[in-house]
């Protein structure tokens, strides 16, 4: 066993105190305007937070064709109806888009996706096209179709450039609706696409050998979600691609793996959970020896909701660079596996998504989320400089009007809860003197999820308007451990709705927000949070919907497979004992419990959660007397994307508050 690490620990806490009415102006060379919270002019529209809200995923190293690797990375844009770009950057420091508008790159396999964009050792970048879920190969002469299947959806692919064979996670369909479709290791090439491991429910994240030997995924079963269970295989190829016996390597119920990594000399490189916390360890598939490397407290292991992510990347000089997590905050480390000695990197990004190895082998790109800066490609070396590769969007706000979230942690009846702050921030007005901010809680979705760190627009849409803005992690949530994590387990509904109760209290018991003026917002799992938070007491003024549950049996009978039996664990079910639980946490079972407004905004084309869902709520509370609002979008599923949808969505949640406030709106497009 390596001897314990210890790392630099976040501030536990932060005063009440610290957090009052007052706010500096700066910035303006003007007199702060006095004006009622909630009300502000803001100098961001919700237009301006559609096509600022450009999300980066998947960077990956592969060949530019000007002769050397560089860079590629997916841009999900709002203003391109959420169509998801490829762009890489040449050695001249040229940006490439490299699709056109007719391609998209985004994987539809388990519903959520991920892995669309991968490259083999070889350098050849290959990506997943939205429409018909195909692989592509991007070449100098742009995308060229590399397989033939249109039954099967891809995902999270690793290329044999010896045998010019791609190693993907497959889905096939039978139809349109399939709740059951087949999933597998597939082999993609001339001769087509063959299955080759199968007879799991799931698999993820093939990745080959550098001698084209072995080759690993992980694999898991129905009822479990795959950071419940996933467990760790190998197997020979043959000389044709084809995996012999295979073997386990690790994971399993309680102690789930993740990311399975090669590296040069041929050892397995994996994340395992083990008691509260994830670590790296290392394993030999000849010798069948591995041991443990790190013992970081902290959590490497990342939810599997999208294939193809990342918590630590392997560097050519044999050092890891890894992303820990604890108490919600990253850190980058350089683990050196020889001595199994843990190295805190100091760098300057608030939170960093997706490492991996730079073209220069002795640094790392990533995802970077910072607090006055839109989120970033960039590369840091392991002395923590970091370079940046590339910004999609501006923010069009002065540094005197962005607010910057902080950590708390509230406690009470023997439980913490952990939440991110974000106080009303406009250099142009001030509150009233005696008046307190209305406050935004947000539950984020999953259940499993967490509160992001660093600038987001549509979080100072609110702040810049004059709210306050609480990212509450309640039970459940990533990014404290195991044991905060399956707290939740048998309790959803009813421990996340507590957490968020207690922590609205104690907001107000400290006199930091209008006690008239607590909102709650929260969509797909965060929905069903805000649901049951409403049928739990009068606490809200009002709460906003997203594409959130209602109905549990509805749910179960309706939702995908990847989900299938998520709910027996989160609500202390089987399937042959579901009652009284599901009738109990149901909101459409306890809508006559709800008293506050609730506006619900849903997709059409959810197959997540069907609109069923937000139709039959709204229905039962208006023929109870209770204000629903209902506003549908044609075109978008699980999760906005088109920019018109973005901006409708937000000045809809801002009406609906606005009139429960009884203020006037602020100005916007």
């Amino acid at each position: 066993m390596p001897e314990k690490q210890a790392l630099h620990k976040p501030g536990k806490d932060i005063q009440y105190g610290e957090y009052d009415n007052i706010h500096i102006q700066t910035g303006t060379g003007m007199a702060a305007k006095l004006h009622p919270y909630g009300a502000w002019t803001s100098p961001i529209s919700g237009r301006q937070v559609a096509g600022g809200s450009i999300r980066l995923g998947a960077p990956v190293i592969g060949n530019t064709g000007d002769g050397a690797p560089g860079i590629f990375w997916i841009e999900s844009r709002p203003d391109e109806g959420g169509r998801c770009a490829i762009v890489t950057r040449s050695q001249s420091g040229k940006l490439i888009d490299l699709l056109d508008q007719g391609y998209s790159a985004r994987s539809n396999v388990h519903e959520y996706g991920g892995g669309a964009l991968f490259a083999g050792r070889g350098g050849d970048v290959f990506f997943i096209n939205a429409a018909d879920q195909e692989i592509f190969r991007i070449t100098e002469n742009g995308p060229e179709q590399f397989s033939n299947a249109p039954d099967i959806r891809f995902a999270d692919g690793d290329h044999d450039p010896g045998r010019d064979f791609v190693y993907a996670v497959g889905e096939r369909h039978t139809g349109d609706h399939d709740p059951a479709p087949e999933n597998f290791i597939v082999r993609v090439g001339q001769s087509g696409a063959n299955p080759v491991c199968r007879g799991k429910d799931f698999y993820a994240a093939p990745r080959i050998c550098p001698d084209g030997y072995w080759l690993a995924w992980l694999q898991w079963d129905l009822p479990h979600m795959p950071w419940e269970a996933a467990e760790l295989y190998v197997a020979p190829l043959d000389g044709d691609g084809v995996p012999g016996a295979s073997a386990r390597v690790a994971g399993g119920i309680g102690q789930a793996a993740f990311q399975p990594e090669w590296g040069p000399d041929g050892q397995l490189y994996y994340v395992m959970e083990q008691g509260n916390w994830s670590d790296l360890f290392v394993h030999n598939p000849v010798t069948k020896e591995g041991r443990r490397i790190t013992d970081l407290e902290g959590e490497l292991l990342r939810p599997l909701w999208g294939l193809g992510t990342r918590s630590y990347t392997l560097l050519s000089d044999g050092q890891v660079a890894a992303v820990v997590v604890r108490e919600g905050e990253h850190e980058l480390v350089q683990i050196d596996p020889a001595n199994d000695t843990v190295r805190v990197v100091p760098q300057p990004h608030r939170q960093l998504h997706d490492p991996l190895a730079a073209p220069d082998g002795c640094s790392i790109v990533a995802i970077a989320f910072d607090d006055h800066v839109a989120p970033a490609i960039v590369g840091i070396t392991m002395d923590g400089v970091s370079t940046l590769v590339h910004r999609p969007g501006g923010i069009p706000l002065e540094p005197g009007d962005i607010s910057v979230g902080k950590t708390r942690i509230f406690s009470g009846d023997g439980r913490e809860v952990y939440g991110v702050y974000y106080p009303p921030r406009n250099s142009r007005y001030v509150g009233p003197d005696g008046d307190k901010t209305p406050v935004i809680l947000s539950a984020h979705g999953g259940p499993t999820g967490g509160a992001d760190r660093g600038l987001k627009l549509k979080i100072q849409y609110w702040t810049s308007r004059g709210f306050a803005y609480l990212d509450v992690d309640y039970r459940g949530s990533t990014g404290y451990g195991r044991d905060y994590r399956t707290a939740l387990d048998g309790q959803w509904g009813v421990a996340d709705a507590e957490d968020v109760l207690m922590v609205a209290a104690q907001l107000v018991d400290t006199g930091l927000c209008d006690p008239k003026g607590l909102f709650i917002s929260g969509g797909s799992a965060g929905g069903f949070t805000v649901l049951m938070a409403l049928v739990s007491g009068q606490t809200f003024r009002a709460g906003c919907v997203s594409y959130g549950v209602a109905d549990l049996s509805r749910l179960l009978a309706t939702t995908h497979k990847f989900e299938a039996g998520y709910l027996y664990g989160l609500t202390g079910t089987s399937p042959a004992n579901l009652e009284p639980q599901f009738t109990d946490r149901s909101p459409l079972h306890q809508a006559a419990r709800i008293t506050s407004p609730v506006l619900f905004l849903q997709g059409l084309d959810d197959k997540v959660v069907p609109p069923e869902q937000s139709r039959m709520m709204a229905e039962v509370l208006r023929d109870k007397g209770v204000v629903a609002k209902l506003i549908e979008f044609p075109g978008e599923g699980h999760g906005f994307r088109g920019a018109d949808t973005i901006v409708q969505a937000l000045l809809a949640e801002y009406e609906f508050y606005a009139v429960c406030l009884g203020i006037d709106m602020g100005d916007d497009d």
